[in-house]
C-alpha cells in the first residue's frame, strides 16, 4: 500500500536571521509500504549509485516524508511564481522540473509541469541535455528563470525543463522534480547550481543549508531544509563537528570504521569514503561489506536486504559510524523499517549494497541534524535535541 499524501502549505515566511528561507510543509500518511516496493526501491537505489563510481572513474523548508523513502518540499519558478514539490538531493547538481511539452511522456501527466509561456523572465538557452537516475531518465532543455523558495527569489537560475521522462519510476513518486545541491563539478547545465547562485546573487547571507529530517512515520511533520542559517532550538550546538570534503563533486568525507555493539566490524585502514546524500533513502554498504554487516546485526540476507524479526528490535545493537574520532550511533530503531506483505508487517534494516563508497542516505541522517557549508566545503553533524 502505498502513502497517500496530504500537504498543507503554510503562506506566512518565517526567518531565523535575516537572509533564510523558510516554507513550511504537512503531510498526512496513510499505512506503510509494502515489501515488494521497498526491493524495487532498493534495486532501483543500486542503480542510481553506480553514479558515484562513474564520477570516481572520469528559507527553512519543512520536509514532507514519504514512507520514511523520501524528503521533498515546495519551491516556485517563474514570474509570477508555479509552484513545484521537488526532492532535494546533495548528490546531484541539476534543477529540474516537467515543462508544458512533455505531453507524450505519461509520467508527467502526474506532475505539476513549468508554462513557458505564463512566465514574463523566461529564458531559452537552446541547449538540450539528459540525465539518466537509476532505472530512469529525463530528457530536456536548459532554460533560466527566477527561483523562489520561501520568501526568497533568486533571479537569472538556470534549470532544465524535462521534455521527456520515463514512466518508471517518475509515473508513481510524488514529487515534480529534483533541486541537487551538490557542487558544480556534477552540473550537466554547466552552470552554477542553486545553492551556490543563491549565496552569489544575496539571496542568502550564509553559505550554508541545513537539514533536519523527521524520521517519524506517523508525524505529519517531515522536517526542515533552512537556506541560509542553522536551526539551533533543533540541536545541541556544543555537539556540531565538522568534515571536510575529500573530493569536490559529491560531499564525500573519510570515515574511520564502522562498530556493530561498539565491535569495530569495518576497519578503514586503506581508507573508506562516505558520500552525504539526502536523495537516497537509505544506508549504502560496499558489497564487500555489507554481507558481513549484515550477519552481526543478526539479519537474514535476502535479495539484497536484511530482514529481521519484528518482535525483537530491541533486542538488535547499535552500529556506530566514526569520523575522524568522532563517533555516531544508530539504534536499532533508528536502522529498523517496517513495510508490510500480504498484509504482514516485516522489519527490514535500512541498509543496502553498492559497488563503490559507503552513502550516507536519509536513514543515516534522520538522526543528526547536518550541516552543508560550501564555503569552508565541510559537512557537520550534530546531535538533536529530543
Amino acid at each position: 500500500m502505498r502513502l497517500l499524501l496530504l500537504l498543507v502549505f503554510l503562506t506566512i515566511g518565517l526567518s531565523y536571521s535575516e537572509s533564510s528561507l523558510r516554507v513550511p510543509l504537512r503531510r498526512i500518511t496513510k499505512g506503510p509500504r509494502t515489501l515488494s516496493e521497498f526491493r524495487d526501491n532498493v534495486k532501483q537505489y543500486r542503480i542510481r549509485l553506480s553514479k558515484y563510481l562513474s564520477f570516481r572513474k572520469s528559507g527553512v523548508l519543512e520536509l514532507k516524508n514519504d514512507a520514511n523513502m523520501d524528503y521533498y518540499g515546495e519551491i516556485a519558478l517563474g514570474t509570477p511564481p508555479q509552484t513545484f514539490q521537488v526532492v532535494f538531493d546533495t548528490g546531484s547538481s541539476d534543477l529540474w522540473v516537467p515543462s508544458s511539452k512533455c505531453w507524450f511522456s505519461l509520467a508527467c501527466w502526474n506532475h505539476n509541469y513549468f508554462k513557458t509561456g505564463k512566465s514574463s523572465t523566461f529564458q531559452n538557452l537552446g541547449k538540450s541535455v539528459s540525465i539518466e537516475y537509476g532505472t530512469g531518465a529525463m530528457e530536456g532543455v536548459v532554460v533560466r528563470d527566477s527561483l523562489t523558495i520561501g520568501n526568497g527569489t533568486t533571479k537569472g537560475q538556470t534549470f532544465i525543463a524535462a521534455t521527456s521522462i520515463t514512466r518508471e519510476p517518475f509515473y508513481r513518486i510524488h514529487p515534480d522534480g529534483i533541486m541537487g545541491l551538490a557542487f558544480p563539478e556534477l552540473a550537466s547545465t554547466e552552470s552554477t547550481p542553486p545553492l551556490f547562485n543563491m549565496v552569489t546573487s544575496g539571496t542568502i547571507n550564509k553559505p550554508i543549508v541545513s537539514f533536519y529530517l523527521n524520521r517519524d512515520p506517523k508525524s505529519e511533520y517531515g522536517g526542515e531544509i533552512l537556506f541560509g542559517d542553522k536551526n539551533e532550538e533543533l540541536f545541541h550546538a556544543e555537539s556540531e563537528h565538522s568534515f571536510p570534503v575529500t573530493v569536490r563533486g559529491y560531499w564525500q568525507i573519510s570515515m574511520d570504521s564502522v562498530a556493530v555493539d561498539d565491535q569495530v566490524t569495518i576497519s578503514c585502514e586503506d581508507g573508506c569514503e562516505a558520500i552525504v546524500d539526502t536523495g537516497t533513502s537509505l544506508i549504502a554498504v560496499p558489497q564487500v561489506y555489507f554481507e558481513k554487516l549484515l550477519r552481526h546485526i543478526g539479519a537474514v540476507h535476502e535479495s539484497e536486504i536484511g530482514i529481521v524479526k519484528c518482535s525483537e528490535i530491541s533486542n538488535y545493537p547499535p552500529v556506530t559510524f566514526q569520523f575522524s574520532g568522532q563517533k555516531y550511533t544508530l539504534e536499532a530503531e533508528d536502522y529498523i523499517l517496517k513495510v508490510v506483505e500480504k498484509g504482514k508487517e516485516v522489519c527490514v534494516a535500512g541498509f543496502m549494497p553498492t559497488d563503490y563508497a559507503f552513502i550516507l542516505g536519509d536513514v543515516f541522517l534522520g538522526k543528526f541534524y547536518t550541516v552543508f557549508n560550501i564555503a569552508t566545503t565541510t559537512v557537520s553533524f550534530s546531535k538533536l535535541k529530543k
